[in-house]
């Protein structure tokens, strides 16, 4: 926040009293004249024609009358410097260095004019006040972007964690179901051998007891038939026999 004293004499714009003559020559109210107090000055005077007839002193012939007249609008640019203080630092800083111009103006008609050269003093002073709050703002404005930045740079990372640790968890996953995939493929195929091979060995002891079952009929028609063979050999010899 900008506190600043006002500038030493012409306490305020408003009442005073300047008046063109129908010559043209502006004349100023000595009662009027400046006091030495540390007042602030109204910074409306700059956009009233109380102003404007400021300006119009500056041009008088006479040195005292222009001497106070730019003494004048030197206070108005400062009131309205100290008004725009807050809120636009840059243009009450223009607007200092415009009054310090003016008091220096009201110097060079008048160098005993010692509140002109106080007030430039102060006008520097608060410029330099200014110059040093508006750094400090852009420093404050830089470390706030910086610390956005940080911040977003960080909640980055950890975004870019998340989404790796999901990627992992999800390879993780896919890994454990082609696994459990696999397992069950295995199972099944073992499942399916041990059920053919017990379908062998069923069909190999089915086999086994057909011939079980085959042997004695197999053996009976053997002996059947050495049987028969022996009663045909018994027959010739006995025709052998009957021959001789």
């Amino acid at each position: 926040m900008v506190v600043a004293a006002g500038p030493r004499g012409g306490s305020s714009c408003r009442g005073r009293c300047l008046a063109a003559s129908s010559t043209g020559a502006v004349c100023y109210r000595e009662s009027h004249r400046p006091t030495h107090s540390r007042r602030r000055p109204d910074a409306s005077c700059c956009k009233s024609p109380v102003g404007e007839l400021f300006t119009q002193a500056t041009a008088a012939e006479d040195r005292g009358l222009e001497a106070k007249a730019r003494f004048n609008l030197a206070d108005c640019d400062y009131a309205e410097a100290v008004a725009l203080a807050e809120k636009d630092k840059p243009a009450a800083i223009e607007r200092l260095q415009l009054a310090i111009s003016h008091y220096r103006g009201a110097l060079q008609s008048n160098p005993d004019e010692g509140d002109a050269r106080a007030n430039i003093e102060l006008a520097q002073m608060l410029i330099k006040k200014l110059q040093d709050e508006e750094k400090q703002e852009h420093q404050k404005q830089d470390d706030q972007k910086q610390d956005d930045r940080q911040k977003q740079d960080q909640e980055t990372q950890d975004q870019q964690k998340q989404d790796d640790k999901q990627q992992r968890d999800q390879q993780q996953d896919q890994q454990k179901q082609d696994q459990e995939k696999s397992d069950e493929q295995k199972q099944d195929q073992q499942q399916s051998g041990e059920q053919k091979e017990d379908e062998q060995q069923d069909q190999q002891k089915q086999e086994q007891q057909n011939q079980d079952q085959q042997k004695p009929g197999e053996q009976k028609q053997d002996q059947q038939q050495q049987d028969q063979q022996k009663q045909d050999q018994q027959k010739q010899d006995e025709q052998k026999s009957g021959d001789e």
